[in-house]
Formats: structure tokens, C-alpha cells, sequence
């Protein structure tokens, strides 16, 4: 499907500015989906929305999506179905070290100022059995869950920008244009979950998604190879309804949420599962992540069409 381009919107779908001639705010044209967000090529002949937003919000998103998209990918390193032009640009993103310097450089992680190769977890452990004492390393994947959450809030509010100012009976006419653009403030944007490949079964996670699974489908796309997913379901017969969404990253990471009142729990939100987690010394916990079949896998069974929005 061809993408979806807008270039004369009337606000930023993300501080929702003014940003027309006379705002003097510096535009520019933003991919929803970054294009280098998803493997390598992954993107071109799909399906993306593209408009314009304020300089200051499409820099912000941008550098979210360089180190995100690292972390998102790390996953290519290890399939074998990847080409080697995309493993190649995966480890360049990640950061190579100069062979003079050792100094590496790459794409930068967004909460450590690093490069994402340099920004692996790394907890000591000490424990004791008199008379003896030991202590063991355990490293794990770059973590950045602020980051993750603040980057999906700004993609859900680009889609909702697209499905609150269109009419899908007429595709061709939108008012995003006009003085009656609509705009959603990231602050109704709640992200309520992150969780990765390894963790899809996470049973909190999956019973919110299965309760708002027979909601009304408002946005819905499966793009970049498979390697974008997202949708936006709203509540039936309810005034002033909330919308459950769900965003799928390079086959990796999950992030679902609500858009809502902020502060205000949806009653759809109540009584999910408490994740148990066990202590394992020196402040740190764990809990044993759940993995997901495919054939049990429900989040994202797409309809027909590839692409498919209500207004909200």
C-alpha cells in the first residue's frame, strides 16, 4: 500500500503547535515510522504516514529512533533469514570501535548518552557461605523503558492525528488542513506496557489485550515486512470512550496502552494479573518471563485489508 502523505497539516501531530507561515516555527517533513527505524530497505514500496511536524518534536522523535532501533534489532544479530547488508547495518547503528582509538561510535542510546553497544546491563551479585563469599556478573540486553514509552506515546499520537482528521469513506479529504484539525495531547497517551519477544505471554499484557479484543477497530497496520505493527481499538457504546493500542517493534518489542483521562484508570484496567517477582539480593528482583506461541498469539490478526480507520 502507498503511504499516506499529508504536506499542508495545520499543527504538529506532537505539541500540536501552529505550524503554518505565519507560526515561524522551523517544519519539517516527519515519518511516523522512521525510516530507519525498521531493518535496513525494510520500508521502501510500504506503507508509512508522512507529514510535517515543528523541527524541535521531529529531532526529539528522531533521536529516540536511532537508539530504539538498535535496541529493537538486536534480535537480527542472532536470524539467519536477515541478508547480510541488513546485519551489517544493524552493527553499524550498534557501534564499532575504532580500531586506533577503540572509541566507538554509532547510534547513540537515549538514556545513557552512549553508544547502545556500550550500553549493556551489568549487575554484580555477592553472596556468602561462610566461610566462603562469592560474587558473578549478570549482563544483559540496553534498557530503556522511559525512552520506549515516550516514543510509542508520540507514534500513537501521529496515527490518531491521521484517524481523527480523515473520514475513511472519503480518503481524499481531511481537515488537518483546516481550523478544525484535531489534536491529541501526549498527556492521554498511557503506556502501560513493555515487554520483549521473550515475554509475550506476559499475563497482565495479554488479559488487557483480551479484553478489548472485540472493541471497535478505529486504526490497524502491519508495514515494513512485518516489522511494524500497530492499532487503535476503542470502546463500544460508551460516551467519551477510551481506545486500547498496541505497537509492534522489528519483531521484538511490545508496547501496549491506553489513550484516557489522565490519572483515571479505565475500568478495563482493573484487577489484570500482579506480575510476581522474586528478590534476588542487593535491590535486585526477577520474575520468569512468559513466552508466546504463534498459534496462540492474538494481538495482531490483521482483517483483509492492510490498512483500516474509523474516526475515534
Amino acid at each position: 500500500m502507498e503511504a499516506t502523505v499529508w504536506s499542508d497539516n495545520l499543527r504538529c501531530p506532537y505539541c500540536g503547535r501552529i505550524i503554518n507561515q505565519e507560526s515561524c516555527l522551523e517544519v519539517d517533513k516527519e515519518h511516523v515510522i522512521g525510516r530507519k527505524f525498521v531493518p535496513k530497505g525494510y520500508l521502501n514500496g510500504e506503507w508509512n504516514f508522512i507529514l510535517n511536524a515543528c523541527k524541535d518534536c521531529n529531532s526529539f522523535k528522531a533521536r529516540l529512533e536511532g537508539g530504539l532501533s538498535s535496541i529493537s534489532c538486536l534480535s537480527v544479530l542472532d536470524d539467519l533469514k536477515y541478508p547480510d547488508e541488513v546485519v551489517s547495518d544493524v552493527q553499524r547503528k550498534l557501534g564499532k570501535p575504532n580500531p586506533d582509538t577503540g572509541a566507538r561510535r554509532g547510534a547513540t542510546h537515549p538514556e545513557t548518552n552512549k553508544p547502545v553497544s556500550d550500553s549493556f546491563v551489568q549487575q554484580t551479585l555477592h553472596t556468602s557461605f561462610a566461610p566462603l563469599s562469592m560474587s558473578f556478573s549478570l549482563i544483559g540486553p540496553p534498557q530503556a523503558p522511559a525512552s520506549e514509552r515516550e516514543l510509542a506515546r508520540l507514534q500513537i499520537q501521529g496515527f490518531y492525528y491521521l484517524i481523527a482528521n480523515i473520514d475513511p469513506e472519503y480518503p481524499d479529504q481531511n481537515t488537518a488542513s483546516s481550523d478544525r484539525c484535531l489534536y491529541l495531547h501526549g498527556q492521554y497517551v498511557h503506556p502501560l506496557f513493555v515487554i520483549r519477544r521473550s515475554d509475550w505471554g506476559n499475563e497482565a499484557a495479554n488479559e488487557l489485550a483480551a479484553r478489548t479484543v472485540h472493541w471497535v477497530s478505529c486504526f490497524q497496520t502491519n508495514t515494513a515486512r512485518g516489522h511494524f505493527k500497530a492499532l487503535i481499538r476503542r470502546a463500544p457504546g460508551r460516551e467519551k470512550p477510551p481506545l486500547f493500542w498496541a505497537l509492534e517493534w522489528n519483531q521484538n518489542v511490545r508496547v501496549l496502552g491506553m489513550i484516557r483521562e489522565p490519572g483515571i484508570p479505565d475500568i478495563v484496567e482493573e484487577g489484570l494479573p500482579a506480575l510476581q517477582y522474586g528478590e534476588l539480593g542487593d535491590g535486585l528482583r526477577s520474575r520468569r518471563e512468559i513466552p508466546l506461541e504463534d498459534k496462540d498469539d492474538m494481538l495482531f490478526k490483521w482483517p483483509d485489508s492492510e490498512l483500516t480507520n474509523t474516526t475515534p
